[in-house]
């Protein structure tokens, strides 16, 4: 796949997808369970939101984000490419109730939601804050959600020195803290985080 060779399948799916969406997701299904298919066509993200994952995700929107996701837990070695693409499309406002549903399912479940949210975003914290009343004990899950408070998303480059993130995200842990709608339970673990960045800015900044 050359040149406008991508745009034009995207546009191509995207009028398949009007006239028949059985054909569409089935469609879906199959690019992301092709090996490197992203290196050719990338049918959520490339650069920017495609056509076509823009019309699935208008059309169903828990049938699209399931059917990712679903897959990344089936094929993980074909298809997780896939769940670090929906990071940079997900709505994590409008999204929040399908991703919490399907986060609750299992610890796995979690893992990949984990992996799709960002506090770099708006509609990061009741996502994380449900994760983790229900996986709290689980160490792995825990330290996903760090990186997603820590991180602003794979596709978002990082301006100026380290240390000026991480103070960013201390700031936004405390006015978090500072928000009455912030959970008791979540309370000692946002404090215990931002003790951790707080020390690393500092180490940073020297």
């Amino acid at each position: 796949v050359k040149g406008h060779q991508p745009y034009d399948f995207d546009r191509l799916a995207r009028k398949l997808a009007e006239f028949n969406i059985e054909r569409a997701f089935h469609l879906l299904e199959k690019l992301l369970t092709l090996r490197d298919q992203r290196e050719y066509w990338n049918t959520i993200y490339n650069y920017r939101e495609t056509e076509f994952w823009r019309f699935l995700h208008e059309v169903n929107r828990k049938r699209s984000l399931y059917t990712v996701l679903s897959l990344a837990l089936e094929n993980p070695d074909q298809c997780f490419g896939a769940v670090l693409d929906l990071e940079e499309v997900i709505d994590q406002e409008r999204d929040a109730d399908l991703l919490i549903e399907f986060a609750l399912e299992s610890d796995k479940h979690a893992e990949l939601v984990c992996w799709c949210i960002s506090s770099g975003r708006p509609g990061f914290w009741p996502i994380a804050f449900k994760i983790f009343e229900r996986y709290q004990n689980n160490s792995e899950i825990r330290n996903m959600l760090e990186r997603g408070i820590t991180q602003t998303g794979s596709g978002h480059f990082i301006e100026g020195p380290w240390s000026a993130h991480l103070q960013k995200r201390c700031i936004e842990i405390e006015n978090t803290l500072n928000d009455s709608l912030t959970p008791a339970f979540a309370r000692p673990w946002l404090e215990k985080i931002e003790i951790k960045l707080s020390n690393q800015t500092e180490h940073y900044a020297v």
